[in-house]
């Protein structure tokens, strides 16, 4: 029997922070975005794959995302970490090899040019 259980929910809020008086500077509003889902899927023996992924993303354009995913009936897991604004941005991924390694590899992209770094 394999069960499947999928969550997913978006959550979107407006925040506004007050400038001192002294500056006389409008008050800033800005809002966000949130967004998650995970999956889940197990029989018998309990859950054997899970993923989850989490993003936010701001009105001013930038976006923080962290995704998951292990996978116990071939022993592998990855975490990545992303941050970026308008097509620019970082990601830091981190992988559990089935024999034991970890294996990291930065993403770094700019306007033109997209750099990828492995660690071993």
């Amino acid at each position: 029997m394999i069960a499947r259980k999928f969550h997913a929910k978006t959550l979107s809020l407006a925040t506004s922070s007050d400038m001192q008086e002294t500056t006389g500077a409008e008050p800033q509003t800005q809002s966000f975005c949130f967004q998650s889902s995970t999956v889940r899927y197990g029989g018998a023996n309990g859950t054997y794959y899970t993923s989850s992924t989490t993003r936010r993303t701001g009105s001013d354009g930038v976006t923080f995302e962290v995704a998951k995913e292990a996978d116990s009936s071939i022993k592998e897991a990855s975490h990545r970490v992303s941050k970026g604004i308008h097509g620019k941005g970082h990601s830091l991924t981190r992988k559990l090899n089935s024999d034991g390694r970890v294996d990291m590899q930065a993403v770094i992209c700019s306007e033109y040019i997209i750099d990828l770094i492995f660690f071993n």
